[in-house]
């Protein structure tokens, strides 16, 4: 499978041991103004049962990167992350203009 990623593609989260796996939609790819200012950094609108478990609305130290609701983003390395498979359908909401 083609793990290059795509702002809309869907995918999951790995982290840390007991802590479940996270799953969302791609809604940014690129630098970013805060932590080490790589460049390989991915944000993530969280779907089904990871919403509400996020840090962010897509806004960090003032600087917008994508929209999304209250603890429904985060931020993670792309390392973090791998693409669902093809298989799997994932419900993407249109999140409303402000």
């Amino acid at each position: 499978m083609n793990n290059l990623l795509k702002v809309d593609d869907a995918v999951k989260v790995s982290r840390a041991s007991p802590k479940p796996s996270l799953e969302g939609i791609v809604a940014y790819l690129g630098p970013v103004k805060f932590g080490d200012r790589g460049s390989d950094w991915v944000g993530i609108r969280l779907t089904g049962s990871s919403i509400g478990s996020g840090k962010n609305d897509g806004v960090i130290q003032g600087h917008r990167y994508f929209r999304c609701p209250k603890q429904c983003g985060i931020f993670v390395r792309k390392n973090k992350v791998k693409k669902k498979k093809r298989g799997s359908k994932e419900k993407q909401k249109k999140w409303k203009r402000e």
